[in-house]
């Protein structure tokens, strides 16, 4: 003890002073690490022996006791140090951020990419930090520009009072934003503001594209031009109503040679348009064509079609009635991948070239829409019927100038008719109907302006066909109260069957909307401007291609069955019935049975679509003139 107290009192003053300044220090950092973790518990520094330090006793010598007092101490202050600053950032995360520009970076990029197009372009007008991050980062995610885009809104139907003005200046600055990154550009909502000269602003911006639609914007050859040459990845291009004040077939040959990949093209409406020598540079990739109202294609055209497309599976080709019987069956001969076929308002007689239309050859065919069609026969539909087995979905209405009840009867030997479309047909008897619905598969059938359909081929049609979705009794005036009895209970008795055997297939669940868009032909209805797509879950335009979704339909019938117990009322199968101008006076009630009193689901304007229109524009100003 004597040695250990001499050997401390011979120290310097320096070195007796200066573990006094450590301790001092030691306890000025213990005293800021208690106050940095009030809430955690502190841990001892590991003091790490030192070893080689000359010493004259066992004990270390207080210098070197304090040099590991210090190493020990900044060490512990370290721990607490990126404590405190790992503590500090995540409560500054959770800290209510009070200043807008305190906003991470990251999170306004992501809040730009959720804001619709136009207030996106608001933004970077904000500052120069929001320009920054708006214009640089936040358009990395659109691929898609159209009016529905333009104004997040529900449907790309543009509404009166809130359609913004877009011209050919607007659309390049949009496209030197946002070009490299899209691959759908619609620009069909904005063709009163829109020349020719809109290609040159997007298309050499956009190398990307994958579709576009230009639907009513008039081109011109080099417009066309330029669209292949710097967009040549396109797969699908609707150029309907865009070739009526000029001919662009060296601009479309041009376009057809550069773009190698298209799947389908839309050039309806365009009476300019002779299809030579512009489709004999067709892809052979090409899979839907519509040339519907082109009335001066030749046969010329037409070859070229047969021999550059041989896997088109759906053509358009309403009001083509410049080609005779024997052009048209040397064309089908050789269109065997053919699925859909849309040949309507042919207005040429088939006595003219002494030859029936042969639809036989098209094996594969499932929808046929043949309305208003003169070419159409007795023998035609024996022969469609003889070699088309697949036929699913069927309209021949308004051909009733050469086609009778024996005809007509030819149909019910097709074993997957699941829709047909009679409607105009005023030849149909109680007959004709029984034999078609006796197979029992029929989901939709339409029957408006049938005169002499009675009750007794609506009460075989319910006996038989237990999916029964769409049903169209208009201007029927022999159809009485006796078949809205049978409807009703024929919807109770359903109603109770699907409750007692839940079904877990889609088919006693799909909307009669979706039956009915499978169906009607909409060309005619609507002014040729709406579209079937059989495909589809929706209603397409196919001149201006506005896609509206079916009214009620969301609201009434559920999309899907549960996992799980019982069906809800909403996921049942649904009746939908049009009893316009028929003997049916009281109608009655049933939550699955949807009457409509309009004129017909074959009328000029279907509530199916116009709904959403008609919502919008109650909310125009009161001085609105239209």
């Amino acid at each position: 003890m004597r040695l250990r107290s001499n050997r401390d009192t011979e120290q310097p003053l320096e070195r007796s002073g200066a573990p006094q300044r450590r301790t001092m220090k030691m306890k000025r950092g213990a005293h800021l690490q208690a106050f940095d973790e009030p809430e955690t518990k502190k841990k001892k520094a590991k003091v790490t022996p030192v070893s080689g330090v000359p010493s004259t006793s066992s004990r270390p010598s207080p210098i070197v006791l304090d040099d590991e007092k210090q190493r020990g101490v900044s060490e512990a202050r370290q721990v607490a140090g990126g404590k405190a600053r790992r503590r500090s950032r995540f409560e500054g995360v959770r800290s209510v951020v009070r200043n807008i520009e305190d906003i991470p970076n990251h999170l306004l990029v992501s809040v730009f990419s959720l804001l619709p197009i136009v207030d996106r372009v608001r933004a970077e007008r904000v500052c120069r930090k929001w320009r920054y991050l708006a214009r640089g980062f936040a358009w990395s995610s659109t691929d898609t520009f159209s009016f529905s885009t333009l104004m997040k809104s529900k449907t790309s139907q543009p509404y009166a009072n809130e359609r913004p003005y877009i011209g050919d200046a607007e659309v390049k600055s949009l496209a030197r934003r946002c070009g490299r990154y899209l691959r759908h550009v619609d620009l069909h909502a904005f063709r009163d503001t829109l020349t020719y000269s809109v290609c040159r602003s997007f298309a050499p911006l956009c190398p990307h594209l994958h579709s576009l639609n230009l639907c009513g914007i008039q081109l011109t050859n080099s417009s066309v031009q330029l669209l292949g040459r710097h967009c040549p990845n396109l797969e699908e291009v609707n150029f309907h109503r865009c070739f009526q004040e000029s001919v662009v077939e060296r601009g479309l040959s041009s376009f057809f040679n550069k773009c190698e990949r298209l799947r389908a093209v839309d050039v309806g409406e365009n009476e300019r348009l002779s299809g030579t020598p512009s489709f004999e540079t067709l892809p052979n990739t090409l899979a839907t064509l519509k040339i519907g109202g082109c009335y001066r294609l030749t046969g010329a055209a037409m070859e070229a079609v047969k021999n550059r497309c041989p896997n088109l599976t759906y053509l358009m080709m309403n009001s083509v009635d410049t080609l005779s019987a024997n052009e048209l069956n040397n064309f089908f001969t050789s269109m065997v991948n053919l699925r859909k076929l849309k040949f309507g308002e042919c207005f040429i007689s088939h006595t003219i070239g002494g030859a029936d239309l042969n639809l036989g050859a098209l094996k594969n065919l499932s929808e046929l829409t043949v309305n208003d069609n003169l070419l159409i026969t007795d023998r035609v539909l024996r022969t469609l019927v003889n070699g088309c087995k697949q036929l699913r979905y069927v309209d021949i209405s308004g051909c009733n100038r050469f086609v009778t009840n024996d005809g007509l009867m030819e149909l019910a030997k097709l074993q997957n008719l699941t829709h047909l479309n009679l409607s105009m047909m005023r030849i149909t008897t109680d007959e004709t109907v029984k034999r078609i619905a006796e197979k029992g598969i029929l989901q939709a059938i339409l029957l408006h302006r049938c005169d002499d359909i009675t009750d007794a081929a609506v009460t075989k049609i319910l006996e038989c066909c237990k999916k029964l979705t769409s049903l169209d009794v208009s201007f029927c005036p022999k159809v009485t109260d006796v078949s809205m009895r049978t409807i009703y209970s024929y919807v109770v008795r359903r109603e109770m069957l699907e409750k007692m055997y839940p079904s877990n297939e889609d088919t006693s669940i799909k909307r009669h909307d979706e039956h009915l868009s499978q169906l009607l032909r909409y060309e005619r209805s609507l002014h040729a401007l709406m579209d079937a797509d059989i495909d589809g879950q929706f209603l397409t335009l196919d001149n201006v291609h506005y896609r509206v979704e079916p009214a009620d339909a969301a609201s009434r019938v559920a999309k899907s069955l549960p996992k799980g117990g019982e069906r809800k009322e909403s996921a049942l199968s649904e009746l939908h019935v049009w009893i316009g101008n028929s003997g049916i006076v009281h109608r009655r009630e049933h939550p699955l049975l949807h009457v409509d009193d309009g004129e017909s689901a074959f009328g000029e304007y279907p509530a199916l679509s116009v709904v959403d229109i008609m919502v919008q524009l109650r909310d125009l100003p009161e001085n609105w003139i239209f």
